[in-house]
């Protein structure tokens, strides 16, 4: 192999290198765009959780205190 082959090489090599750090780059960002939905879905579901018991504890407690007056009138 000639050196002008070898230095003809190298620089595809180096345009090669150069295109995969760009897509390398591009899924690293996917992947935090990702982490941060996954994050912001987390979020809002335990916000949903905790309404969602308020709400139970809520209604639990009106039934509780309805059949105690039923139970007491019979």
């Amino acid at each position: 192999m000639t050196e002008e082959q070898m230095n003809e090489l190298k620089r595809h090599f180096g345009v090669v290198a150069e295109a995969l750090r760009g897509e390398i780059h591009l899924v690293a960002e996917g992947h935090g765009a990702i982490r941060r939905e996954i994050r912001e879905l987390r979020e809002e579901n335990e916000a949903a959780h905790r309404d969602l018991n308020a709400s139970i504890k809520f209604v639990y407690g009106d039934v509780d205190r309805r059949v105690r007056i039923l139970e007491g009138e019979a």
